[in-house]
């Protein structure tokens, strides 16, 4: 801390750019409680984008989550804004290469998190190789089992969120595709 000569003290601050919350600084006297000193909260916001990636065989259980075929996600998060802002993921399975892991009344909770800064006017996505390597902490090597869950994607900065949804039974028929904006949830952090 630093006496201005003029009633008032400066204090550099380090601010980490991965991490959601805005930086605060605490003051503490002999005698009296520490004064935590923090802007104004800001909001906060979620994205939870659905994936479907992997291979749901014919001769599985009758009460598999979805038909037999082949599936495929690619979620595309666009920083429009004018300014880089950190992004928190987190994957959240809920079937896990072939194993269902969050059938009611069981929940699960993320398995992996992942912070990045966005720079302003840029994007990136996440395809099932990537979701898969951060669910199971290794790229998968070839065909994979089923695997369905929760990209959660938090920021402070407004951002556009886009997934892209093939599918196809396997045989020779064309694939179906399905491109879905993904909605923003607002809270206070």
């Amino acid at each position: 801390m630093t006496d201005l000569g003029d009633g008032s003290y400066g204090v550099d601050v380090s601010v980490d750019p991965l991490s959601l919350e805005p930086p605060s600084l605490g003051v503490a006297q002999p005698g009296r409680p520490t004064v935590v000193i923090a802007p104004p909260k800001r909001a906060i916001f979620a994205y939870s984008a659905k994936f479907v990636c992997g291979q749901q065989k014919e001769d599985c259980c009758d009460c598999a989550p979805v038909r037999p075929g082949r599936y495929s996600t690619e979620i595309n998060i666009h920083n429009a804004g004018s300014k880089q802002t950190a992004v928190l993921k987190r994957v959240i399975p809920l079937v896990l290469a072939g194993s269902v892991v969050g059938r009611e009344p069981a929940a699960k909770t993320a398995v992996n998190t992942e912070p990045l800064v966005l720079p302003a006017h840029a994007a990136t996505m996440d395809d099932c190789c990537r979701i898969l390597e951060m669910a199971l902490g290794v790229r998968p090597a070839g065909p994979t089992p089923l695997t369905i869950g929760i990209l959660e994607i938090l920021s402070r900065e407004e951002l556009s969120v886009t997934a892209v949804y093939t599918a196809s039974n396997g045989n020779d028929s064309a694939p179906t595709i399905d491109v879905q904006q993904i909605a923003s949830h607002e809270f206070t952090f």
